[in-house]
């Protein structure tokens, strides 16, 4: 039986609709649409679908996107080594580093690619990064929240151990 904080539950949750979110979102040729032709990173389609260039720009924004597609599977995984494995704070503290990082690569490079295009007809799959990101900022939050309900300080300011628990209380004892 796993036994699971409701924090770390509704992070989990988060996070996979992050990494969803920025699959779709990164993959789909629907950043920008009108009248009939829409493309994305990857393709730009009218009746049939061609590979976009590969400049600079879009270059940096598709870079900055998979690394956190990447991110954001990293952070499942260790979650789940977490979860059923080895309950290690440490893991979850690296998972929320992750989750903010993938965050900022993620408005890093939505905010690239509406400075190099200049268009206003932005479309879902663009939306579904913002979104991403937006998961995985609030996934990270909840992360850092749940760790520090886990901590227990023993000792005053003069120094004193760290031990983790599953409590929910935080206790410092003067010496």
């Amino acid at each position: 039986m796993l036994i699971m904080s409701v924090l770390l539950k509704v992070a989990l949750g988060l996070l996979i609709g992050a990494a969803v979110c920025q699959l779709l979102g990164f993959a789909c040729p629907y950043w920008v649409s009108w009248s009939g032709f829409h493309y994305g990173l990857w393709q730009s389609c009218t009746t049939r679908c061609y590979d976009t260039y590969s400049g600079g720009a879009m270059g940096a924004v598709r870079a900055f996107e998979t690394i956190a597609f990447i991110l954001l599977v990293i952070i499942l995984i260790l979650l789940l080594v977490h979860i059923c494995a080895s309950p290690n704070l440490q893991l979850v503290l690296v998972s929320a580093i992750c989750a903010f990082v993938a965050a900022g690569l993620i408005i890093l490079g939505i905010l690239i690619f509406v400075i190099d295009q200049n268009r206003s007809n932005l479309s879902w799959a663009f939306a579904l990064c913002i979104i991403a990101a937006i998961l995985a900022l609030i996934g990270g939050i909840l992360l850092i929240v749940d760790r520090r309900s886990h901590v227990i300080i023993i000792g005053g300011s003069s120094g004193g151990a760290v031990r983790t628990t599953r409590t929910t209380t935080t206790v410092t004892v003067a010496r």
